[in-house]
């Protein structure tokens, strides 16, 4: 049964006198209704002497017609649809008529209702009529025009959970939506020589409006020394084409490494979109684990193009906010600290295996001239790739990329076995060197690449194999990459057979979850060697997990072989860590950390900090560490770090016997639209304009530390594209006089679109007082209160008492059906006054 509210010019101060005399409310259960209107019963008021007309108050169930109704399958919002409600022939009641196709937009399965009235394409019918079933059944809120279908998980169509039908998609409004990132870091040693500064700064701007994109990624590097370079790392144009779930983009790109490798191009690409699929594939990102030593500046590359900047703490560290361009090449991690030195490694980025749902089908075609800046020259390369899902167990897919002198086909497939996710899939090169100016005794080269590639969760061992991936290539194969190098070398005398290129590589994570109270292993590695070279790469990292009581603690060991180690051809690193929470009260927190780190056998660092947050929802957040090294070396670092509503800033300072270091840091978003420029502290690529007039200070729930600012505006980030949000205000912090017409909207965004939600707000003033008629008389019950424009303001309650939400009207005036009357609020004495 749902609460039948009534429709009145003014409802709350009516609501509160009803309470007093006790009206209880009429009910009314949808689809299944047996009355048909309902009369406010104006004999449950007491005292009163006049007769008021209270039929205003009176209101009606839903008649036969079509109305414009929210839908809600088992709580999830499937969209507003325009649907007809008549009055059943079975039981003379309200109700909906349902088609398959219908009951499919609203994510219901109707051949496991019902498989024969599925088969009828005309068929249309009451949820009864679909399946005699208590649990199957729809409700419908009058007030709100929703109807809430339920149904056990069993009926529902899984694939379609979340999804929300194209049609109610938003596009957007018009709006710029810039993010940034830029930090400033300087060193200074005692000796002259060893001063250093570096600036940074990473812009990623997009422009949206009614389903088109223009999208631009850059960054300035400044260094003391190097000067300063800005590279271009993306700029396109793209529209979303939901009609065949996919994307159009034009400009300079990168693309997919999901089969090939991943290039920079200035071209056309049109591809499947797996964020407009029900239940589409995410793309995959890894995660990024390192150690500081210091205050140090991590920087991330791939293709040699820098994707992500952040500085750390001194200790263990994990980023996995870095969206690498494409799915096939490694990300290279430098870290800088603070007395200079420096750290490399990689980390293995592959793409899982590619099964696909059966029936549902992926594809990609590239068209454009390459824009690596290492060629000299810049062919025109096409690429297409295609994938489809033929059953539960098998996915097939192919593939051809291809410039002047070079052409490479593939071929695979993966399988969903009781083993687990398994693909494989070989690749077929031609390479020619006819036209190139390198020299070679050979003028072509032809060779093949094998891949194999692992995925598998063991339960009984709660064991995840997360990638293991194997390739193995001829001494002719070339990749893309390879091939673009050695065809485009301006440089004579280098001979292709003497091009290192991988003969064969391994990379694998591993994760195993231990019995309760024994923690958790990961272990990642890789193993590469190439033709042409002696050596082999290999890289290994283990650590393990746990705690005890509320102490939690960590053990790493990192091994590496590869010749640029020197004659020692190898590294061992071993790293303890611990964390220990500390409290202060509910509105700070904080933990002591320490660690130590031994490389080779020798111990070489040992640190210890105090880390924590403070404010009322930790938009304060510092850190105090104290370090030590082998060679007798001391250091002390220091950061903080503030988040206001309008961006993110950091701070951090390090001093060491040698040195002396500070950084600077700001990062967020400012959002231009029409009515104006809004800053976050975000950096979402799909955000909502949360519009409130008058609400300043209001609350956004899951994004502490925003609030609608002066101007009535507030981004929220981090909308899923294509599926419901709901977007949600807190009043608590605006002005007590500040009512909502509603606190929660549901919205549903383009990718990389702006969508603009109003939450409707109104001042009231509110204001009570009793007024009485010049010989004493009470007011009539029931009798509007308006102001000079003859706007209702208020309502005459029980006892002669005046409800009014407007404070600055005076004077007003109270009607009714025989009479009115003037009352002057400023000559109001302890809220009385004569209505005259």
């Amino acid at each position: 049964m749902e609460k039948l509210t009534f429709s009145a010019e003014k409802m709350c101060p009516l609501c509160a006198t009803i309470m007093m005399v006790g009206l209880v409310y009429p009910f009314f259960s949808a689809l299944a209704a047996q009355e048909e209107s309902y009369q406010f019963n104006d004999d449950f008021i007491i005292g009163k002497k006049d007769k008021i007309d209270l039929s205003r108050f009176s209101t009606f169930a839903i008649f036969e017609g079509a109305y414009s109704i929210d839908v809600y399958t088992n709580g999830n919002w499937k969209g507003r649809y325009e649907m007809k409600v008549e009055r059943r022939s079975d039981n003379n009641k309200l109700g909906v008529c349902y088609s398959a196709a219908m009951l499919e937009r609203f994510g219901i399965s109707a051949s496991k209702l019902n498989a024969s009235l599925a088969k009828q394409a005309d068929f249309c019918g009451y949820l009864s009529q679909w399946r005699q079933d208590e649990t199957v059944n729809d409700t419908f809120n009058i007030s709100e025009l929703r109807v809430d279908i339920s149904v056990p998980q069993l009926y529902e169509d899984r694939k379609y959970a979340g999804y929300v039908s194209p049609e109610h998609w938003e596009k957007g409004i018009p709006a710029l939506n810039l993010s940034y990132m830029a930090n400033y870091y300087n060193r200074n040693r005692t000796s002259s020589d060893g001063n250093s500064s570096s600036g940074y700064l990473g812009i990623n701007s997009k422009f949206s409006y009614n389903g088109w994109l223009l999208k631009y990624v850059g960054n300035l590097n400044a260094q003391e020394g190097y000067g300063t370079h800005w590279q271009n790392n993306q700029t396109y144009l793209q529209r979303s084409l939901p009609q065949i779930k996919s994307t159009l983009t034009g400009g300079q790109f990168f693309t997919s490494g999901e089969f090939f490798d991943s290039v920079s191009l200035r071209g056309l690409r049109l591809g499947t979109d797996d964020n407009m699929l029900p239940d589409g594939m995410r793309s995959y990102a890894p995660e990024i684990r390192g150690v500081a030593m210091s205050n140090a500046l991590v920087t991330v590359r791939q293709n040699d193009s820098v994707i992500h900047q952040t500085q750390v703490s001194p200790g263990p560290f994990i980023i996995d906010d870095v969206y690498p361009s494409g799915y096939g090449n490694d990300l290279e991690v430098t870290i800088k600290e603070a007395d200079g030195s420096i750290r490399q490694f990689s980390v293995p980025f592959s793409s899982v295996p590619q099964l696909l749902r059966p029936g549902m089908g992926r594809y990609t075609v590239v068209v454009g001239k390459t824009d690596e800046p290492s060629l000299h020259n810049k062919p025109t390369l096409f690429q297409f790739h295609y994938q489809y899902g033929v059953n539960n167990l098998f996915t097939g897919y192919t593939g051809l990329t291809a410039f002047n002198d070079y052409q490479a086909y593939l071929l695979g497939s993966a399988f969903n076995t009781s083993f687990g996710a398994l693909s494989l899939d070989a690749i077929q090169s031609y390479t020619s060197l006819k036209n190139s100016a390198v020299f070679s005794d050979k003028s072509s080269y032809s060779g093949q690449s094998y891949r194999v590639t692992f995925n598998r969760m063991f339960p009984s061992t709660q064991t995840s194999v997360v990638l293991a991936a194997y390739r193995y290539a001829t001494e002719n194969y070339f990749s893309l990459n390879d091939a673009l190098q050695i065809v485009n070398n301006p440089r004579r005398g280098k001979n292709p057979s003497t091009f290192a290129r991988e003969k064969y590589g391994l990379s694998y994570t591993l994760n195993q979850s231990l019995p309760d109270g024994w923690g958790g292993l990961y272990f990642n590695g890789r193993i590469s060697h190439y033709w042409n070279r002696n050596d082999t790469e290999k890289q290994y990292q283990l650590s393990y997990n746990n705690g005890w009581k509320r102490l939690s603690y960590s053990v790493a060991l990192q091994r590496s072989y590869t010749s640029y180690l020197g004659n020692r051809g190898q590294e061992t690193r071993v790293s303890l860590n611990f964390s220990y929470p500390l409290s202060f009260g509910e509105r700070s927190s904080a933990s002591l950390t320490s660690g130590a780190m031994f490389s080779n056998s020798r111990f070489n660092n040992a640190q210890i900090g105090l880390n924590g947050a403070l404010g009322n929802e930790n938009e304060f957040s510092y850190g105090v560490n104290q370090s030590s090294s082998r060679s007798g070396n001391h250091s002390f670092a220091l950061n903080g770090t503030y988040r206001n509503p309008k961006a993110t800033l950091a701070a951090n300072f390090g001093q060491g016997n040698s040195y002396r270091q500070t950084g600077v840091s700001a990062s967020g978003s400012l959002l231009v639209h029409q009515g104006g420029i809004t800053l976050s502290p975000e950096t979402g690529n799909t955000v909502a304009l949360i519009e409130a007039k008058n609400a300043q200070g209001a609350a956004l729930p899951g994004v502490p530390g925003t609030r609608i600012d002066s101007r009535g505006y507030a981004i929220l980030p981090y909308l899923r594209p294509y599926r419901v949000n709901a977007v949600e205000i807190d009043p608590k912090g605006a002005d007590d006089d500040i009512v909502f017409d509603k606190t929660v909207a549901n919205v549903v965004p383009y990718e990389n679109s702006v969508v603009k939600v109003n939450f409707t707000t109104r001042v009231e003033k509110n204001r009570t007082l009793h007024a009485v008629l010049p010989g004493g008389n009470n007011l009539p019950f029931g009798a509007n209160v308006v102001n000079k424009q003859g706007k209702t303001i208020g309502i005459v309650g029980q006892g002669s008492m005046l409800f009014i939400n407007d404070e600055q009207a005076n004077p007003v005036w109270v009607k009714w059906a025989s009479g009115q009357c003037s009352v002057n609020l400023k000559n109001a004495v302890d809220q009385e006054a004569i209505c005259r």
